[in-house]
């Protein structure tokens, strides 16, 4: 059990890094709307990940157990690698396909959770974290903008456009409020 938890933090470790070094970059190819969706996406999904991650890492990342942080950390790593796989399904859109954003935006959500819940496990992740939600708190005065993105894109596919969050209902209102708002901990105090 030893080695495996091993081998399990040092892929953590590997994935972490690759979004930590990689998440600014790959944040300024998206318009500040997508940004905002991007940031109700990675909203809802902390809110969501308190079920199976514990309190903290909606509220306190820094204080998650080493063995929670790697699991979030590989959890939405394997969701950011479909994501990545699924760029085919994407590629020959036309550029107005509501498809296109929600790829983007799932895929910027899924590393700023990563790195979130990586903060319990470097200072890479940390720096990354602080920079990504200063990033994405820039781009709430997008958010009604966002929120007209996502419902295009639920409606047009059929899909729900954020993780589901228990108690919540994906309307427009909680829609609205995630790509308003920053959590706790990386809100200006």
């Amino acid at each position: 059990m030893f080695e495996f938890a091993f081998v399990k933090e040092r892929k953590a470790e590997a994935l972490l890094g690759n979004a930590a070094a990689n998440i600014m970059d790959f944040v300024q190819q998206l318009t500040p709307t997508e940004r905002a969706a991007a940031l109700a996406w990675a909203n809802a999904a902390l809110l969501a990940g308190k079920v199976e991650y514990g309190r903290e890492i909606a509220h306190a990342p820094m204080q998650m157990k080493p063995e929670l942080a790697v699991k979030a950390v590989m959890d939405f790593g394997a969701y950011r690698r479909q994501i990545e796989d699924a760029i085919e399904s994407v590629n020959n859109r036309a550029s107005h396909d509501p498809a296109i954003s929600a790829y983007k935006w799932e895929l910027l959500g899924s590393q700023a959770v990563m790195v979130t819940a990586g903060a319990a496990l470097s200072k890479d992740a940390r720096q990354a974290a602080r920079a990504i939600w200063e990033v994405l708190g820039q781009s709430i005065p997008y958010a009604r903008e966002a929120v007209r993105l996502m419902s295009i894109y639920g409606k047009t596919y059929d899909v729900e456009v954020i993780p589901p969050v228990p108690n919540k209902k994906g309307d427009k209102a909680f829609l609205l409020a995630l790509a308003s708002s920053l959590p706790p901990m990386f809100r200006a105090s």
